[in-house]
């Protein structure tokens, strides 16, 4: 994944990973996002996870389970671009056809 887009998808899920801490020091945002993405892409056990980053286990699943980035991010990546209406549907159906006819005419798979 680039810097890029673990900073994208950092600044908008940023505010749900911030945690207030009164006895310890907080884990960063950063830090919860790696380990939430590390479990999505690799799928290592928690337990191989916490001795990693040196944090607990039950820590690690918390952690993994607060970064839900596709609830997170419905709203922009998707309802966004969803059609509101019967029409609007249909345009998207016909730009989709449009496209996939392009690339095969041009002899891509």
């Amino acid at each position: 994944m680039s810097r890029e887009t673990f900073r994208f998808i950092l600044q908008h899920i940023r505010h749900k990973l911030l945690q207030d801490t009164i006895t310890e020091e907080p884990i960063t945002p950063e830090c919860r996002l790696t380990i939430g993405l590390y479990r999505l892409s690799r799928g290592d056990y928690f337990f191989t996870i916490s001795e990693m980053v040196r944090l607990g286990v039950s820590t690690v699943c918390t952690i993994t389970n607060e970064v839900t980035i596709v609830e997170n991010m419905w709203e922009q990546s998707v309802n966004r671009h969803m059609p509101k209406s019967e029409e609007d549907f249909r345009k998207k159906i016909l730009d989709m056809e449009e496209i996939v006819g392009s690339f095969l005419s041009a002899g891509l798979p």
